[in-house]
């Protein structure tokens, strides 16, 4: 997972990986870091990838940008 707004697109070419943009999900702590331990959204991806082994096209909670990448859209209020 990583956020878009890192300068430079060295991961778009990247065969067979799936790129999660976590942009759109707020940021609750003072390092900006350490998404999994505050959002819940996150945790739920994860939990997907991880222990169900859904491919990113699968989750609902994502949506596509392009081929290998999607963004993980912020649901209501944490």
């Amino acid at each position: 997972m990583l956020r878009r707004d890192l300068p430079g697109n060295h991961l778009d070419d990247l065969n067979g990986v799936e790129i999660i943009d976590l942009s759109e999900v707020l940021i609750r702590v003072p390092s900006g870091h350490i998404y999994h331990l505050y959002q819940s959204v996150v945790i739920d991806d994860l939990i997907q990838l991880i222990n169900q082994n859904i491919p990113a096209a699968q989750r609902l909670i994502l949506k596509q940008i392009n081929d290998n990448q999607w963004s993980l859209q912020q649901i209501g209020t944490e």
